[in-house]
């Protein structure tokens, strides 16, 4: 009985085409290294974020050489060992077994690789989390379905949502609370990501270098409390700040902008938000005694509390957005439902405890659960009352 004699085999290792390839491989890794940023990556707005930057850069180009390396190898032996094959050739390979000294370098080479990433990650993590000198801090609020910032200030408690304003190149805190569920506060041009939980303060680092300004007031109010992300959105500068953990029907809405500013126009923002607590101070005085007053001032606490962002109310330039019901004619409404003496009742009741009354066709817990604690006294009695009152539209 013959036996199929095997073709000889070109053993021959073929030096000059493996130094050709790896130059090829670590010019494109390199190349890919110098520009790999750009294509993938958004602007660049903090210091942090040149460091986020050469790390992705670095783990980019490492990526590459091994993505060369590994589906030239592929290549090579599909054409080598299977096009190039002979038709008649249907014999086995030549038993080849165990290489120690390529299984020392297939081991070696990528615990070092490991390692390396390991070190520069964690020397990145420290570098853009450890506290810094004379910080600024900022508070920042997440709950469904907004942000809303508050800045230091001696006399009074400024507030505004969607809107984050920090100095250029002074390194900046954000002190951040959850009111609600799990979020996660994102602004990936300064390449800073946290979870926002309840019960908990996490804290972000960073200090921001790109320098935007503030929006022509002429162009956009940003101390319109009825400003909303979709005006904001059409705007042509500025980051987007958002929320990257899901967190509700609307989280696609939640949604800001952050603007990098001098330190004299920090200044001048401050006192903008000074001037509209004033303002609000005025009007309390003024809604004791004037209707108008107390609803200009209820249209104000409804945007500022975020009961826009889920009710449609049309006096208050609210558009529904499905997740709460209408609270257009609710001052009628209020009136007929049985168990309260009056639609202030009602209102107060509904605000403190959402789930008290839950209106058809809507689900218990929606709503938030704690404004008990978050609304003052002052504030409840005059969005109870400006709600109830009667309405033009």
């Amino acid at each position: 009985m013959s036996v199929a004699k095997r073709p000889e085999q070109n053993q021959t290792i073929n030096y000059p085409l493996i130094v050709v390839a790896v130059i090829v491989w670590t010019v494109i890794s390199v190349f890919v290294y110098l520009y790999g940023a750009e294509w993938f990556m958004p602007e660049a707005a903090t210091v942090e974020a040149d460091a986020v930057d050469n790390l992705f850069r670095f783990m980019l180009a490492i990526g590459t050489f091994i993505f060369l390396l590994v589906e030239t190898c592929i290549f090579y032996f599909a054409v080598r060992y299977g096009f190039m094959r002979d038709k008649d050739d249907d014999t086995d390979g030549p038993p080849i077994h165990g290489n120690n000294t390529l299984e020392i370098v297939w081991t070696i080479i990528p615990a070092i690789i490991v390692f390396v990433l390991t070190i520069y990650s964690f020397q990145v993590l420290v570098d853009t989390t450890e506290a810094k000198d004379n910080e600024k801090e900022i508070k920042v609020t997440g709950q469904q379905f907004f942000w809303s910032f508050e800045y230091p200030d001696e006399q009074y408690v400024l507030k505004i949502n969607h809107i984050l304003v920090v100095p250029e190149d002074e390194a900046v805190k954000l002190s951040m609370n959850s009111l609600d569920v799990i979020h996660a506060f994102w602004v990936p041009a300064f390449r800073v990501k946290q979870d926002v939980m309840p019960g908990r303060t996490t804290n972000l680092r960073f200090t921001p270098n790109e320098h935007t300004g503030l929006p022509d007031p002429s162009v956009i109010d940003i101390y319109d409390p009825t400003l909303t992300v979709d005006q904001l959105d059409e705007l042509d500068f500025g980051y987007d700040v958002v929320c990257a953990e899901l967190c509700g029907a609307l989280h696609g809405r939640m949604r800001g902008k952050a603007f990098v500013v001098t330190d004299e126009e920090y200044e001048q923002f401050l006192e903008g938000l000074r001037e509209i607590e004033r303002e609000k101070e005025r009007q309390r005085q003024e809604a004791l005694e004037n209707l108008d007053a107390l609803k200009a001032l209820g249209r104000s606490l409804f945007a500022t509390y975020g009961c826009n962002t889920c009710h449609q109310l049309t006096d208050a330039n609210s558009l529904n957005m499905g997740q709460g019901p209408s609270l257009n004619g609710l001052e009628e409404r209020a009136a007929t439902y049985s168990g309260y003496e009056s639609a202030e009742e009602y209102i107060r009741t509904s605000i403190l405890n959402p789930n008290a009354f839950v209106v058809s066709g809507y689900s218990a817990g929606i709503m938030p659960q704690n404004f008990a604690t978050r609304i003052t006294p002052e504030d409840l009695d005059i969005l109870v009352t400006y709600l109830a009152a009667p309405k033009d539209n």
